[in-house]
Protein backbone atom coordinates (compact mmCIF):
# COMPACT_ATOMS: atom_id res chain seq x y z
CA UNK A 1 0.00 0.00 0.00
CA UNK A 2 1.45 3.65 -0.97
CA UNK A 3 2.10 5.46 2.16
CA UNK A 4 0.18 8.56 3.19
CA UNK A 5 1.13 12.02 2.86
CA UNK A 6 -0.68 15.24 4.31
CA UNK A 7 -0.50 18.38 2.54
CA UNK A 8 -1.38 21.23 5.03
CA UNK A 9 0.65 24.14 3.05
CA UNK A 10 -2.05 25.95 0.56
CA UNK A 11 -4.65 23.36 1.23
CA UNK A 12 -5.34 20.16 3.48
CA UNK A 13 -5.38 17.48 2.15
CA UNK A 14 -4.39 13.47 2.52
CA UNK A 15 -2.86 11.82 -0.43
CA UNK A 16 -1.77 8.35 -1.34
CA UNK A 17 0.45 7.42 -4.51
CA UNK A 18 -1.80 9.61 -7.20
CA UNK A 19 -4.83 10.21 -5.19
CA UNK A 20 -5.27 13.20 -3.61
CA UNK A 21 -8.56 13.71 -1.51
CA UNK A 22 -9.35 17.22 0.26
CA UNK A 23 -9.77 17.12 4.28
CA UNK A 24 -12.78 19.68 5.05
CA UNK A 25 -12.59 21.34 8.43
CA UNK A 26 -13.58 19.34 10.92
CA UNK A 27 -12.64 18.27 14.23
CA UNK A 28 -10.78 15.90 13.84
CA UNK A 29 -8.71 18.02 10.91
CA UNK A 30 -8.32 20.68 13.91
CA UNK A 31 -6.85 18.16 16.28
CA UNK A 32 -4.10 16.84 13.68
CA UNK A 33 -2.96 20.50 12.29
CA UNK A 34 -2.83 21.65 15.81
CA UNK A 35 -1.22 18.39 17.11
CA UNK A 36 1.51 19.28 14.25
CA UNK A 37 1.83 22.66 15.44
CA UNK A 38 3.19 21.14 18.78
CA UNK A 39 5.38 18.62 17.56
CA UNK A 40 6.49 17.88 21.16
CA UNK A 41 2.51 17.56 22.74
CA UNK A 42 0.04 19.44 24.04
CA UNK A 43 -1.97 19.09 27.71
CA UNK A 44 -5.31 18.18 27.83
CA UNK A 45 -6.16 21.74 29.24
CA UNK A 46 -4.46 23.52 26.83
CA UNK A 47 -5.85 21.52 23.97
CA UNK A 48 -9.61 22.33 25.24
CA UNK A 49 -9.00 26.28 25.57
CA UNK A 50 -6.68 26.96 22.48
CA UNK A 51 -8.41 25.08 20.11
CA UNK A 52 -12.31 25.20 21.06
CA UNK A 53 -12.08 28.08 23.71
CA UNK A 54 -13.87 25.44 26.35
CA UNK A 55 -13.13 24.42 30.00
CA UNK A 56 -11.36 21.30 31.23
CA UNK A 57 -14.45 19.26 32.40
CA UNK A 58 -15.31 15.48 32.03
CA UNK A 59 -18.25 16.63 28.96
CA UNK A 60 -15.30 18.12 27.40
CA UNK A 61 -12.70 15.81 27.93
CA UNK A 62 -15.06 13.04 26.64
CA UNK A 63 -15.50 15.13 23.17
CA UNK A 64 -11.64 15.33 22.74
CA UNK A 65 -11.72 11.48 23.40
CA UNK A 66 -14.26 10.94 20.65
CA UNK A 67 -11.95 13.33 18.14
CA UNK A 68 -8.89 11.23 19.33
CA UNK A 69 -10.44 8.23 18.29
CA UNK A 70 -11.35 9.15 15.72
CA UNK A 71 -8.03 10.15 14.21
CA UNK A 72 -6.88 6.85 14.81
CA UNK A 73 -9.46 5.06 13.99
CA UNK A 74 -8.73 7.04 10.24
CA UNK A 75 -4.81 7.05 10.35
CA UNK A 76 -4.21 3.93 12.82
CA UNK A 77 -4.18 3.30 16.33
CA UNK A 78 -0.45 4.83 16.76
CA UNK A 79 -1.45 8.11 15.00
CA UNK A 80 -2.06 10.15 18.45
CA UNK A 81 -0.12 8.96 21.15
CA UNK A 82 -0.76 9.95 24.91
CA UNK A 83 1.87 11.88 26.25
CA UNK A 84 2.43 13.27 29.98
CA UNK A 85 -1.52 14.27 30.55
CA UNK A 86 -2.00 15.10 27.24
CA UNK A 87 -1.49 13.65 23.30
CA UNK A 88 1.06 14.12 20.40
CA UNK A 89 1.05 13.07 17.11
CA UNK A 90 3.55 9.96 16.01
CA UNK A 91 6.70 10.66 14.60
CA UNK A 92 5.36 8.61 11.64
CA UNK A 93 2.69 11.22 11.07
CA UNK A 94 4.59 14.20 11.54
CA UNK A 95 7.18 13.38 9.50
CA UNK A 96 4.72 12.70 6.22
CA UNK A 97 3.36 16.37 6.11
CA UNK A 98 4.42 18.81 3.58
CA UNK A 99 5.19 20.90 7.10
CA UNK A 100 8.09 19.09 7.99
CA UNK A 101 9.21 18.44 4.65
CA UNK A 102 9.78 22.61 4.08
CA UNK A 103 11.18 22.34 7.85
CA UNK A 104 14.10 19.91 7.05
CA UNK A 105 14.48 21.62 3.71
CA UNK A 106 15.06 24.76 5.34
CA UNK A 107 17.75 23.59 7.89
CA UNK A 108 19.59 21.92 5.18
CA UNK A 109 19.97 24.94 3.67
CA UNK A 110 21.10 26.69 6.31
CA UNK A 111 23.85 24.14 6.69
CA UNK A 112 25.22 23.60 3.62
CA UNK A 113 26.93 25.86 0.62
CA UNK A 114 26.65 26.68 -2.73
CA UNK A 115 24.54 24.73 -5.20
CA UNK A 116 23.30 22.52 -2.07
CA UNK A 117 21.97 25.00 -0.64
CA UNK A 118 20.38 26.30 -3.48
CA UNK A 119 18.82 23.12 -4.26
CA UNK A 120 17.74 22.84 -0.58
CA UNK A 121 16.41 26.28 -0.23
CA UNK A 122 14.47 25.92 -4.09
CA UNK A 123 12.51 22.66 -2.30
CA UNK A 124 11.49 24.73 0.25
CA UNK A 125 10.00 27.57 -1.84
CA UNK A 126 8.48 24.55 -3.97
CA UNK A 127 6.75 23.19 -0.72
CA UNK A 128 5.41 26.64 0.30
CA UNK A 129 2.37 26.71 -1.43
CA UNK A 130 0.30 28.70 0.77
CA UNK A 131 -0.32 29.35 4.28
CA UNK A 132 -0.79 27.11 6.59
CA UNK A 133 -3.84 25.23 7.26
CA UNK A 134 -6.68 27.13 5.08
CA UNK A 135 -10.17 26.96 6.56
CA UNK A 136 -8.68 26.88 10.69
CA UNK A 137 -9.13 30.19 12.75
CA UNK A 138 -7.79 31.08 16.13
CA UNK A 139 -4.68 32.32 17.80
CA UNK A 140 -3.13 29.23 17.51
CA UNK A 141 -2.97 29.04 13.95
CA UNK A 142 -2.57 32.67 12.94
CA UNK A 143 0.90 32.80 14.43
CA UNK A 144 1.84 29.70 13.07
CA UNK A 145 0.83 30.74 9.92
CA UNK A 146 2.96 34.12 10.25
CA UNK A 147 6.17 31.99 11.76
CA UNK A 148 6.11 29.81 8.64
CA UNK A 149 6.02 32.89 6.49
CA UNK A 150 8.71 34.43 8.01
CA UNK A 151 10.33 31.22 7.52
CA UNK A 152 9.67 31.05 3.65
CA UNK A 153 10.68 34.47 4.11
CA UNK A 154 14.16 34.04 5.22
CA UNK A 155 14.39 30.67 2.88
CA UNK A 156 14.20 33.19 -0.11
CA UNK A 157 16.44 35.78 1.52
CA UNK A 158 19.25 32.74 1.70
CA UNK A 159 18.55 31.73 -1.49
CA UNK A 160 19.36 34.93 -2.79
CA UNK A 161 22.17 35.68 -1.14
CA UNK A 162 23.60 32.14 -2.12
CA UNK A 163 22.38 32.58 -6.31
CA UNK A 164 23.99 35.84 -6.26
CA UNK A 165 27.70 34.54 -4.63
CA UNK A 166 27.41 32.04 -7.89
CA UNK A 167 26.75 34.68 -10.42
CA UNK A 168 22.94 33.69 -10.64
CA UNK A 169 21.19 36.93 -10.78
CA UNK A 170 17.80 35.91 -12.39
CA UNK A 171 17.00 33.88 -9.76
CA UNK A 172 18.82 36.27 -7.50
CA UNK A 173 16.07 38.35 -8.38
CA UNK A 174 13.37 36.04 -7.94
CA UNK A 175 13.90 35.01 -4.64
CA UNK A 176 14.51 38.17 -3.19
CA UNK A 177 11.08 39.79 -4.94
CA UNK A 178 9.54 36.16 -3.40
CA UNK A 179 10.27 37.50 -0.11
CA UNK A 180 9.51 40.54 -0.17
CA UNK A 181 6.35 39.46 -1.18
CA UNK A 182 5.98 37.44 2.11
CA UNK A 183 7.69 40.10 4.17
CA UNK A 184 6.96 43.90 2.47
CA UNK A 185 8.49 45.06 5.64
CA UNK A 186 12.02 43.52 5.75
CA UNK A 187 14.37 46.24 5.43
CA UNK A 188 14.48 48.84 2.37
CA UNK A 189 17.73 47.17 1.57
CA UNK A 190 16.33 44.57 0.41
CA UNK A 191 14.24 47.23 -1.90
CA UNK A 192 17.29 48.79 -3.02
CA UNK A 193 19.22 45.66 -4.16
CA UNK A 194 16.42 44.02 -5.91
CA UNK A 195 16.08 47.50 -8.13
CA UNK A 196 19.37 46.95 -9.04
CA UNK A 197 18.82 43.39 -9.60
CA UNK A 198 15.76 44.14 -11.63
CA UNK A 199 17.43 46.27 -13.90
CA UNK A 200 20.01 44.12 -14.82
CA UNK A 201 17.73 40.81 -15.74
CA UNK A 202 14.68 42.60 -16.65
CA UNK A 203 14.87 46.10 -17.96
CA UNK A 204 14.57 49.67 -15.97
CA UNK A 205 10.95 49.50 -17.18
CA UNK A 206 10.43 45.98 -14.80
CA UNK A 207 12.80 47.71 -11.94
CA UNK A 208 10.62 50.78 -11.83
CA UNK A 209 7.42 49.16 -11.90
CA UNK A 210 8.74 47.48 -9.16
CA UNK A 211 9.70 50.78 -7.54
CA UNK A 212 6.31 52.66 -8.42
CA UNK A 213 4.43 49.39 -6.28
CA UNK A 214 6.36 49.31 -3.48
CA UNK A 215 6.18 53.59 -3.52
CA UNK A 216 2.50 53.36 -3.67
CA UNK A 217 2.39 50.14 -0.53
CA UNK A 218 4.13 52.60 1.57
CA UNK A 219 1.75 55.41 0.94
CA UNK A 220 -1.24 53.25 1.16
CA UNK A 221 0.18 51.60 4.42
CA UNK A 222 2.04 54.58 6.13
CA UNK A 223 1.67 57.51 4.85
CA UNK A 224 5.21 57.39 3.91
CA UNK A 225 7.41 57.05 1.15
CA UNK A 226 10.58 55.24 0.12
CA UNK A 227 14.15 56.31 1.41
CA UNK A 228 16.14 59.14 -0.23
CA UNK A 229 18.67 56.02 -1.05
CA UNK A 230 16.09 54.35 -2.48
CA UNK A 231 14.79 57.25 -4.22
CA UNK A 232 17.98 57.64 -5.88
CA UNK A 233 18.49 54.47 -7.42
CA UNK A 234 15.19 54.50 -9.30
CA UNK A 235 16.24 58.00 -10.62
CA UNK A 236 19.44 56.51 -11.79
CA UNK A 237 17.87 53.51 -13.17
CA UNK A 238 15.14 56.05 -15.15
CA UNK A 239 18.18 57.69 -16.58
CA UNK A 240 19.65 54.67 -18.14
CA UNK A 241 22.27 54.13 -15.51
CA UNK A 242 22.90 50.64 -13.29
CA UNK A 243 23.02 50.59 -10.03
CA UNK A 244 26.30 48.74 -8.41
CA UNK A 245 25.48 45.57 -8.47
CA UNK A 246 24.28 44.17 -4.94
CA UNK A 247 25.91 42.35 -2.01
CA UNK A 248 23.04 41.14 -0.22
CA UNK A 249 24.19 40.97 3.41
CA UNK A 250 22.29 38.97 5.60
CA UNK A 251 22.53 37.60 8.93
CA UNK A 252 24.75 34.58 9.48
CA UNK A 253 22.71 31.42 8.38
CA UNK A 254 21.63 29.62 11.36
CA UNK A 255 18.41 27.39 11.72
CA UNK A 256 15.60 29.58 14.01
CA UNK A 257 12.68 26.73 14.24
CA UNK A 258 9.62 28.91 15.04
CA UNK A 259 7.91 25.99 16.49
CA UNK A 260 9.67 27.03 19.89
CA UNK A 261 10.60 29.94 21.64
CA UNK A 262 14.04 29.42 21.81
CA UNK A 263 13.94 29.01 18.19
CA UNK A 264 15.65 24.95 18.48
CA UNK A 265 13.57 22.62 16.54
CA UNK A 266 10.79 21.11 18.49
CA UNK A 267 11.07 18.22 16.39
CA UNK A 268 14.21 17.52 16.23
CA UNK A 269 14.43 18.27 19.65
CA UNK A 270 11.70 15.45 20.46
CA UNK A 271 13.74 13.07 17.69
CA UNK A 272 16.64 12.91 18.66
CA UNK A 273 15.60 12.76 22.32
CA UNK A 274 13.55 9.42 21.77
CA UNK A 275 14.63 8.05 18.28
CA UNK A 276 11.43 8.39 17.40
Amino acid sequence: MMPLRFLTLGQVAVQRGEQLRPWPPQPSRSLFLYLLGHPEGASVLRILAELWALEDTPVHRNRLRVVVYRLRRRFGREAVERWSGGYRLSGKLIQATDLWAFYQAIERGERTQGEERIVAYEEARTLYRGVFAPGEEGEWVEELRNNIQEACARANLGLAQTALQLGKLRLASEALEAALGLDPYLSEEYQQELLALLARTEGKYAALEHYRRYAEFLRRELNDEPLPETQAIARKIAHGELPPCPILQQEPHSYHCPLSPDGSCAWLRRFQSSGA
